[in-house]
């Protein structure tokens, strides 16, 4: 399966078996486009879509509604089932790369995003409660790019100023 999301407020999942050369339409003329095997509307554009890593179950989409939904991702449905709306600021305004949800491969439980307070967002995809919030005074700008190693227990944050920061568990997290 492909995810692909647009500012036409659409999630989409295509079926990359199905995307080969267009055939004709029913009349004879032209082709007929390839259709996707499932859907999801928002209200707003939709600037990232991620799916959980391990399982591939779920679906994370970062929406400009300042909502990140969680999908049910079920090839066999017609359109993608909400399991959670997270509220959170995705306005990051012309200068600041799009914000994107991204899972912890070691755990599709948890989801990362930067945020416009100079900070990290932890949040639980299964409840969508906020778990942590990571904070730094090297922090200096928006950290709109995050990463998590798949094994071990570390966060990568980037923002537009070049700076990256890891992120490592404390003895007492």
């Amino acid at each position: 399966l492909l995810a692909t999301c647009s500012l036409d407020r659409t999630v989409k999942l295509w079926d990359v078996r199905a995307l080969r050369t267009p055939a004709r339409t029913a009349a004879g003329k032209g082709t007929a486009s390839p259709r996707p095997c499932a859907a999801h509307s928002s209200p707003l554009g939709v600037t990232s879509a991620v799916f959980s890593p391990a399982s591939g179950t779920a679906l994370a989409a970062t929406c400009n509604d300042d909502r990140i939904r969680v999908l049910d991702v079920s090839p066999d449905q017609p359109a993608l089932s909400v399991r959670h709306a997270i509220k959170h600021n995705t306005h990051t305004g012309r200068w600041v790369t799009n914000l994107r949800a991204t899972f912890d491969p070691a755990d599709e439980s948890v989801l990362v995003i930067g945020c416009m307070g100079r900070a990290v967002e932890v949040y639980s995809a299964e409840s969508g409660v906020s778990l942590h919030r990571l904070s730094h005074p090297l922090l200096t700008a928006i950290p709109s790019l995050n990463a998590l190693h798949s094994t071990a227990r570390l966060l990568f944050s980037a923002n537009s100023s070049g700076r990256v920061l890891l992120w490592r568990p404390t003895a007492a997290s």
